[in-house]
């Protein structure tokens, strides 16, 4: 290794120079370091002086023509190679390409030009269908319905619109200025839009309210508070202009009314008008439902109809005596009020002792006793004859019945007709193990 100092010989390990002692391996490095970074000059320089593709930067040979990794044409490349190596110049930005920028606009046009119509198209028919509903004309509502119920853009629209104007009706009308009719004939011109039955049925009750209403004005007129009061009591809280006037009225009348009725039906039932009772009783019921008085003695009232309409009557009761078979028979005679023939029936039989309390009956079917005996018999009793009195059914401990009562719930005629009797559910709940009232 020369010294690069004094130029003498020295071994290839030396760290100083054996002839100046100047130290050789600081040299050695430096010599390193700037051959390398001359290399790594040269190969940069190589490395700017290869041809190279301009869109993929694969090296291509001198000669190609075409790049063989992405197929570009090199002779048209906007970029230099001429002297060799590739010169890098900008691109060209897309929207100074006449072409690239006219297909954008074109394309951005197209898109403006369908949505507009489009919504031209569902605003024409928006339009077109509120000009047909303020014209109420229902059928060419219809039309315009069919033809754009599959558009939601549309259909969303028109909901929107029609619960507003729905709305806005039920409004008016509680407020009076629109009739029944002119109301619900608005409201159908919304009907496949919206669901106006709710609406419907309300107008319909108040409407029903204001009539009641003015019914019950004209009876108040008259001073017959009765009639008034059961018209009154038919206005609705929907109703509220009227409302709370009948229901004040009602309030303040609450007494008279309710001796009204009691009176009405004690007239009815003397005159026995029974029918004309029941109705009366029904137009009443609202009223005076949660008066005990009135509900107990509506009850007494329909107890006598259902006992009015019966076709097998009791005609009489009696206990025979029977010493010799060593019990006693409770007796019922029966007339057939019907135009047919009795072939059998079922009876309920009830026995009360002297103070007028319950007795339980000891038959051959429950020697322990019950309050209630049912019976049966196979006595024919012709239209307009009555039967028994000569026999009855057995009773252990009749001594101790004083009053016998019997009611016939069910009766079979000759033609096989079964009769059940209304009256029998009232004249179980009125006596069946119950003490007789005065």
């Amino acid at each position: 290794m020369l010294c690069p100092n004094c130029k003498a010989e020295n071994q290839e390990d030396s760290i100083f120079c054996k002839n100046c002692g100047n130290r050789i391996e600081e040299i050695r490095k430096e010599d390193v370091l700037n051959s390398h970074s001359e290399a790594a000059s040269e190969l940069q320089q190589v490395k700017e002086e290869e041809k190279k593709c301009p869109d993929c930067s694969t090296v291509v040979e001198e000669d190609s023509m075409f790049c063989p990794a992405c197929g570009c044409k090199l002779s048209e490349n906007p970029y230099s190679v001429e002297s060799g190596f590739m010169e890098t110049e900008e691109r060209e930005p897309f929207w100074k390409n006449k072409r690239k920028r006219n297909i954008l606009l074109i394309s951005v046009a197209s898109v403006m030009l369908i949505t507009a119509v489009i919504y031209a198209g569902f605003h024409f028919a928006y339009i077109t269908c509120r000009m047909a509903i303020s014209a109420n004309d229902n059928g060419r509502i219809e039309q315009i319905y069919q033809e754009n119920r599959h558009n939601k853009s549309f259909m969303k629209k028109m909901e929107y619109f029609a619960t507003k104007q729905v709305d806005k009706i039920y409004k008016n009308y509680k407020k009076e200025n629109y009739s029944y009719d002119t109301a619900i004939e608005k409201l159908s011109c919304y009907e496949n839009f919206v669901n106006i039955t709710g609406y419907e049925q309300d107008l319909k009750t108040i409407s029903d309210s204001r009539l009641a209403f003015q019914q019950g004005n004209k009876y108040k007129s008259e001073q017959d508070i009765l009639n008034a009061a059961i018209e009154y009591r038919q206005v609705d809280p929907l109703d509220d202009k009227n409302y709370q006037i009948a229901s004040d009225f009602i309030s303040e009348n609450a007494e008279k009314i309710k001796k009204l009725a009691l009176e009405e039906l004690d007239s009815m039932q003397s005159a026995g008008t029974f029918n004309l009772g029941e109705v009366f009783i029904d137009r009443v019921a609202n009223l005076l439902k949660e008066d005990d008085e009135f509900v107990h003695r509506a009850y007494q009232f329909m107890a006598e109809k259902a006992k009015s309409e019966q076709k097998v009557k009791v005609a009489g009761t009696k206990i025979l005596n029977q010493q010799y078979w060593g019990y006693d028979l409770l007796s019922v005679s029966f007339q057939n009020v019907s135009d047919k023939t009795v072939n059998c029936m079922e009876v309920l039989i009830l026995g009360f002792d002297k103070d007028k309390k319950p007795v339980k009956i000891k038959s051959e079917f429950n020697k322990e006793g019950k309050y209630e005996l049912w019976g049966k018999s196979d006595q024919q009793i012709k239209s307009g004859a009555t039967t028994g009195g000569d026999s009855g059914w057995m009773a252990y401990n009749a001594g101790e019945i004083v009053y016998l009562y019997a009611c016939p719930y069910q009766v079979t005629f000759s033609d096989g007709e079964v009769w059940e009797n209304p009256y029998a559910d009232y004249f179980y709940e009125t006596y069946a193990g119950k003490e007789l009232k005065e």
